[in-house]
């Protein structure tokens, strides 16, 4: 396993519990052990261009649109 298949991982792991809208961002950094909130959105922003919230905004814009159709 490589630092890039990690990081790879990590950033998946992310977008699934930020899609789930359960916990706070500093309540995620706190979780996976980040020493700041800073580190942990720079790095998610690095793997996927976006930050957090830009993420977290964009999911629920998607999310929003399919539940009108439920």
């Amino acid at each position: 396993v490589t630092f890039v298949g990690l990081m790879q991982l990590l950033t998946s792991m992310l977008k699934r519990i930020i899609q789930d809208g359960f916990h706070s961002f500093s309540h995620i950094a706190y979780i996976l052990d980040y020493s700041s909130i800073n580190h942990l959105s720079g790095q998610f922003k690095q793997e996927t261009g976006l930050s957090m919230s830009e993420y977290k905004t964009m999911f629920q814009s998607d999310r929003k649109s399919l539940d009108k159709i439920v």
